[in-house]
C-alpha cells in the first residue's frame, strides 16, 4: 500500500520531484515542476484550533484550491496548479498538488545581474502581492501566507505544453503548499515576511520596488482602521513594516525570521 510522504525528495540533476513509492502517480511526474504529497487527515490536524473556524480537510483542499486558482484568475500571479486525489488505507486521501515543467531558474538562485534584468517584471510581480493582500484585507476573506518567497518564482515558460498552447517567459509561483489562514489580523505577520523578501530583492535589484511600498503603505493604514483589537505581536510586525517602509537604510534587512505559526 502506497505511504503518503509529508515531505519530497529533489532530484539534484533535472529538478524534478521523485516521491517515494509513487507509482501511482507516475503518469505526472514527468511533465511537473514540483510535487508535494500530503492526505486530508493531514491537512485537518495541521489546521486543527489554528485557524479561525474548524475545516474538514475536504473543505481546506478545496479553499487551498480555490485561493491558488484566485491567484492566476484575478491577481496577475500565475501558478500552473492542479491536484490529484486517491484513496487510499485508513480511509484517508492522498492529496499530489503538482506544477507543470517550468524551463527556468528561480530568482533565488540567479545572479545579481540576472535578477537586475528583470527588474521591471519583478516590481510587477511584488506589486500584484501587495495588492493581494490589501484586497484580503479589505474584503477580511481567506488567504494564502507563503508566496512571497524568491525561490519560489521561477522566470520562464512551461515545458512539454500542448501544442494549441503558448508560453511566454514570465514569473510561475512554483512553490504551491496549503499554507493557508482565514484571520485578518494574522496578515500583518504575513506583511511582515512579505517586507522581508522585498528588502532582500531591493538589495539585489539596487533600487526600490515603489509600487509595492505604496500598497504595503495603504495596507498598513487600512489594517490600524479595520482590526479592532490588535494583539502585541501583530502591533510589533506592523511597526516594523512601518519602519521598514521609512527608517531602515536601503537594502537593509528586518527583524529575523520569526513563525508564522505558534498559536497566535
Amino acid at each position: 500500500m502506497l505511504r503518503p510522504k509529508s515531505t519530497t525528495i529533489f532530484d539534484t540533476h533535472s529538478n524534478l520531484i521523485k516521491v517515494q513509492d509513487s507509482e501511482l502517480f507516475e503518469d505526472i511526474l514527468g511533465n511537473a515542476y514540483m510535487v508535494r504529497i500530503t492526505t486530508i487527515q493531514s491537512l485537518e490536524k495541521q489546521y486543527k484550533n489554528r485557524l479561525g473556524k474548524q475545516y474538514s480537510g475536504e473543505e481546506l483542499l478545496n479553499l487551498g484550491t480555490t485561493l491558488y486558482n484566485e491567484l492566476r484568475e484575478q491577481h496577475g500571479i500565475d501558478s500552473p496548479f492542479s491536484t490529484r486525489t486517491i484513496r487510499i488505507d485508513n480511509n484517508d486521501t492522498l492529496i499530489a498538488t503538482t506544477v507543470d515543467m517550468i524551463e527556468g531558474t528561480d530568482l533565488q538562485h540567479r545572479s545579481q545581474e540576472e535578477i537586475k534584468s528583470h527588474s521591471v517584471e519583478i516590481k510587477i510581480l511584488y506589486e500584484n502581492i501587495a495588492k493581494y493582500y490589501l484586497s484580503k484585507l479589505h474584503n477580511r476573506e481567506p488567504f494564502l501566507t507563503d508566496i512571497c518567497g524568491p525561490s519560489q518564482y521561477v522566470f520562464g515558460h512551461k515545458k512539454n505544453i500542448n501544442p494549441s498552447e503558448s508560453s511566454v517567459d514570465k514569473f510561475y509561483l512554483i512553490d504551491t503548499d496549503f499554507y493557508l489562514d482565514d484571520r485578518s489580523e494574522s496578515l500583518a505577520l504575513t506583511v511582515y515576511w512579505f517586507c522581508r523578501h522585498i528588502s532582500w530583492l531591493e538589495y539585489r535589484v539596487e533600487e526600490k520596488l515603489d509600487a509595492a511600498r505604496a500598497v504595503i503603505s495603504d495596507f498598513c493604514n487600512l489594517y490600524e482602521q479595520s482590526i479592532p483589537s490588535i494583539s502585541d505581536k501583530h502591533g510589533k510586525c506592523l511597526s516594523e513594516v512601518r519602519r521598514f517602509l521609512v527608517d531602515l537604510p536601503f537594502g537593509d534587512q528586518i527583524l529575523p525570521a520569526i513563525p508564522t505559526f505558534d498559536g497566535a
